[in-house]
């Protein structure tokens, strides 16, 4: 999970601003580095920049579709990125989380038909979940702020 703190605009990449484009390849050098399959993004600002997340990973991370769940429609986005098809999309519990956040939810459908991973992000928090549980998987999680 990262907060990127309402400083991510991928929808500018192609502009002229240098320092969008300066900060934008250092987003892309240190998420290439991890290689997730999937990633959790707090507090994107723009709807424009959730809409262009999914060409932007695909071209600066790891080249391939990517899927992009957005959860409540605030100035302070949580997205769900993940390289695999997610159903069950959710963009808050019952009760209601905090207003204005929510918790942005996906059941993410893993290559291995045995194993699929339940992803939930709120500011500044994650949970991951497996169904059935792993049994040898090396699981790594970075929280990055």
């Amino acid at each position: 999970i990262w907060n990127v703190w309402d400083n991510f605009h991928p929808a500018d990449a192609d502009g002229d601003d240098k320092d969008v484009k300066k900060l934008l390849a250092r987003y892309a050098r240190d998420i290439k580095a991890i290689d997730p399959d999937d990633i959790v993004l707090n507090e994107i600002e723009r709807a424009e920049d959730v809409e262009e997340l999914p060409q932007w990973l695909s071209d600066n991370v790891h080249n391939g579709i990517w899927q992009a769940h957005v959860g409540l429609e605030t100035s302070d986005r949580t997205v769900i990125c993940s390289r695999y098809p997610m159903t069950m999309l959710a963009v808050n519990t019952v009760p209601g989380a905090w207003v204005g956040r929510g918790v942005t939810m996906a059941l993410v459908d893993c290559p291995d038909d045995d194993i699929d991973l339940v992803v939930s992000g709120a500011f500044s928090s994650l949970s991951l979940l497996f169904a059935p549980p792993p049994t040898d998987q090396t699981i790594l999680i970075i929280f990055f702020s």
